[in-house]
């Protein structure tokens, strides 16, 4: 049997990281384009659609249609998974728990992801920006939207 050990310190690192106390400043995370209404993430190297307003709210069926019909700089949009969009939660601001910068005018409510709850094709997760928790949703609620390529 092979064993491995794991250094505290590296099992720290990953805590925090997980906790967004390792995430690099918001400010140099981020790359905003007003104009085009996007967000780079240079850490996951994803694009977000910055404004989650003109969405609204959607069930889960409503929400993956609206971002792969979404015309933003031409490109193909997608909704983005519970571990996608977890990445945008950033603890280190009250609510809602994301960079108001790079996102302003979130509200402190659950978004839809693409994931599945327990693997059920009626649940789904959500990620809610009044704290960063995951939540297990049924998917016929009407839960707000932000689109990922």
């Amino acid at each position: 049997m092979l064993r491995y050990a794991i250094p505290l310190g590296l099992v720290g690192m990953f805590v925090a990281f997980s906790l967004g106390a390792a995430d690099p400043p918001q400010t140099t995370r981020y790359q905003i384009d007003v104009p085009g209404g996007t967000v780079r993430d240079a850490m996951t190297q994803l694009t977000w659609q910055r404004d989650s307003k003109t969405a609204g709210i959607k069930n889960r069926s409503e929400a993956h249609d609206f971002c792969a019909g979404l015309k933003l700089g031409g490109k193909r949009w997608r909704l983005p998974t519970v571990m996608e969009l977890w990445s945008l939660v950033d603890l280190g601001h009250p609510e809602p728990t994301i960079d108001p910068a790079a996102f302003p005018d979130t509200p402190a409510e659950n978004f839809w992801t693409s994931s599945r709850y327990l693997d059920s094709p009626t649940l789904a997760w959500s990620i809610g920006f009044e704290g960063g928790a995951k939540h297990g949703h049924r998917a016929d609620l009407a839960l707000r939207v932000r689109c990922v390529r």
